[in-house]
């Protein structure tokens, strides 16, 4: 079962690396030459995103999960990147371990860090607070709708209170993003 799960993971992942690759239908010869003397960076980890993980969360066989994502039998990812709610009851105070997707976040990056010694964690915000922006209640930056100026400093802070929630959680913020898609 675990290996089976393992190899549908990476099948997936080939897959989408494969055709994001993919520009146009041109076939284009490539040569790669590998020198194992020269190094130019420093690879830190291979990870994946863990947002509305509620199936994964809820279900019985999640440890089993967990084990296939970052166990030494499974594909031992080493980075979470996870998701910085935008629509929060109190901005400013983080009341967000009510909300039913962060909880499920924070376990299964509790549960890693615990069990795997996962210690990257990048959180990334769709959006501002609702509230913050020029179309209140829009997610998207379509049509104009951006963070109001008066609103810069607030965001810094909601940023920075998200980042001191979490380590009270005993989860050290790698990285933060604090635009997932610029584009919109």
């Amino acid at each position: 079962m675990l290996l089976k799960l393992i190899f549908v993971v990476w099948q997936i992942l080939f897959l989408i690396l494969a055709t994001s690759a993919v520009r146009n239908n041109k076939h284009v010869d490539t040569d790669i030459n590998v020198d194992l003397n020269e190094s130019y960076q420093t690879f830190q980890g291979f990870g994946s995103f863990i947002c509305n993980h509620n199936v994964f969360y809820e279900h019985k066989d999640r440890e089993i999960f967990l084990e296939a994502l970052y166990g030494p039998s499974g594909l031992q990812l080493s980075v979470i990147r996870s998701s910085i709610d935008a629509n929060i009851t109190d901005c400013m105070t983080f009341d967000f371990i009510i909300v039913l997707k962060d909880r499920h976040e924070i376990w299964i990056q509790q549960q890693a860090k615990q069990k795997y010694n996962v210690s990257r964690f990048i959180a990334s915000t769709w959006s501002p607070p609702y509230e913050w922006k020029s179309r209140k209640g829009e997610n998207t930056g379509k049509n104009g709708n951006h963070l109001k100026s008066e609103h810069y400093t607030d965001f810094a802070n909601y940023l920075s209170n998200f980042t001191e929630e979490y380590k009270k959680l005993g989860l050290e913020l790698y990285a933060i993003s604090p635009q997932n898609e610029p584009e919109y």
